[in-house]
């Protein structure tokens, strides 16, 4: 009976997680290695620049209990700005993950999520989604608008200050 037991287990956490990122999924994942995005406080005209260093992609080769495939993209200091995961037992759906917004953001939920048009000084996207800092989270990040084909195009800090992309560019 035990081992009935066991092997339920083990069938359902094999199904309970999508073991890979889909190609629909990996869009979410639209930096390079050798990027540079440039982004601007249009009050102050402040400038700030993030340098994706390198892109990271971990395909588990074990049991998929704890990881699944991830995608991470990095900037210079080896910090992830951007994490892509199929999901693990705990949270089994596919998500994103953006360094300095709270919380694990499904993919299915921003794929339900109307598309704007949003236009920077320098650039204009029409793909664009809001994300938005989990409730109760602590967040040096509220906002995000996110373009489904360029990433990060405008985020809003917690202290209200908005930054803009004017400039997204590959260095390889």
């Amino acid at each position: 009976m035990k081992e009935i037991i066991l092997y339920l287990f083990v069938a359902m956490l094999s199904v309970s997680c999508t073991d890979n990122i889909s190609r629909k999924e990996s869009k979410y994942m639209p930096y390079d290695s050798g990027d540079v995005l440039v982004f601007e406080n249009p009050k102050n005209t402040l400038l700030d620049t993030i340098f994706i260093s390198k892109i990271d992609r971990y395909v588990s080769d074990g049991p998929k209990i704890y990881f699944n495939e991830s995608i991470k993209a990095y900037d210079k200091k080896g910090d992830y700005i951007i994490h892509l995961s199929a999901g693990y037992l705990k949270y089994p759906d596919s998500y994103l993950k953006i360094r300095g917004l709270s919380g694990r953001h499904c993919i299915k939920d921003l794929n339900k999520k109307t598309e704007i048009s949003l236009s920077t000084r320098t650039m204009s996207f029409d793909d664009v989604i809001l994300i938005e800092k989990e409730s109760g989270g602590n967040s040096e990040i509220i906002k995000i608008y996110w373009s489904k084909s360029k990433g990060i195009v405008q985020f809003e800090k917690d202290n209200h200050t908005i930054w803009q992309l004017i400039s997204l560019s590959s260095y390889k």
